[in-house]
């Protein structure tokens, strides 16, 4: 009988502790808060989480430091409807259009209306693993974070980066400007369609660059190699390095190349220079000029 009793007392806390892991998780997540109302106005602080995704059609998305998790959102005339949660340690947010014809009409006509402002705050010290945003009509910021993992697919809007701290960032741009600004990165991985490209106090250790039509304006201290293809625009890079630190390869380029005081002319043959370079900077079909200064 004791056996008995002892063993239903041990049940009976099994299950209050079961009951009350199940609170503790609750509250640690934040359930699907569905926004269509045209108002759109939040301002709320959220359960903590390491990763953000982001799938968004017409949103200002801004990430910066804070004091707190918190998000605010808010547009004048919100189309289709918008989403978010905190689910498995993840903030997720969505903005979905229901109506294309709807959204295609103000698309065209009333842009600024439907754009919603999205700014999420995340605490001084905190470690994100992925931030993924696939972005259709936004700008972009993010500052002063350190972050595992960071893609970006933004279609049309600027995008500006500051003062982060990434192991793996994956940029991929359909039109619009980028700034990269006082970031160090492991592995820096850019495409873009129609837009300046504008890379400031950059350290980098491994660098890949494709780009449509524009310029890129690379500065900072780039420790490994730096490959560009470049399309139609003017390339310039300025590294802290020294001019025996890199092997200069420059091919296809269908105007001027510096290096340094040297020159060399318009649509001359490919530049192979310094070969015992330790790292290099490989670039390949520019329709302009690629400036390289070095220490």
């Amino acid at each position: 009988m004791k056996m008995l009793i002892a063993s239903l007392v041990m049940a009976g806390i099994g299950l209050g502790m079961v009951g009350t892991a199940g609170v503790l998780a609750a509250e640690m997540e934040l359930g699907e808060q569905i926004v269509t109302r045209q108002d759109l106005n939040i301002s709320e602080e959220l359960p903590s989480f390491k990763n953000i995704d982001i799938d968004a059609s017409i949103i200002e998305t801004e990430i910066l430091e804070g004091d707190k998790f918190y998000i605010e959102a808010a547009a004048e005339n919100l189309v289709g409807e918008f989403i978010y949660k905190v689910k498995n340690d993840t903030l997720f947010i969505e903005h979905e259009i229901n109506k294309i014809e709807n959204f295609l009409f103000n698309l065209l006509q009333k842009v600024d209306e439907n754009t919603i402002n999205l700014k999420i705050y995340v605490p001084k010290d905190t470690y994100l693993n992925n931030v993924e945003i696939d972005g259709g009509l936004e700008d972009i910021l993010i500052c002063g974070l350190d972050i595992e993992n960071l893609n970006i697919e933004n279609g049309m809007g600027d995008s500006t980066i500051k003062d982060v701290v990434v192991n793996k960032f994956e940029f991929e741009g359909g039109m619009g400007d980028s700034t990269i600004e006082d970031v160090v990165v492991n592995k820096f991985e850019f495409e873009g369609g129609m837009g300046e490209l504008v890379g400031k106090d950059i350290t980098s250790y491994d660098t890949t660059i494709e780009m449509g039509m524009d310029d890129v304006e690379l500065e900072g201290d780039f420790a490994g190699d730096i490959r560009i293809e470049a399309g139609m625009g003017n390339v310039s890079i300025t590294t802290t390095k020294e001019y025996r630190d890199y092997n200069f390869k420059i091919e296809g380029s269908m105007g001027d190349v510096y290096i340094n005081d040297r020159i060399y002319e318009f649509m001359e043959n490919d530049i192979n220079e310094n070969r015992d370079g330790e790292y290099v900077i490989d670039i390949e079909g520019s329709m302009g000029d690629v400036k390289i200064k070095t220490n």
